[in-house]
């Protein structure tokens, strides 16, 4: 989805960051396989959308 690798593993520091903070929030998680890939790939769809402006 990014087109390159440093693009992908900047997005995946995103998403770790992101879901660490809902998990420190307290956040209550029945699948976590799930909840993580959705905060990966909604990470992926802001960098798009910010590299498109």
């Amino acid at each position: 989805m990014a087109g390159s690798a440093v693009e992908g593993e900047d997005i995946v520091q995103e998403a770790v960051v992101k879901a660490l903070a809902a998990h420190d929030g307290g956040a209550l998680v029945e699948r976590p396989e799930q909840w993580l890939f959705r905060i990966a790939h909604n990470a992926a769809q802001d960098h798009l959308r910010r590299r498109q402006r």
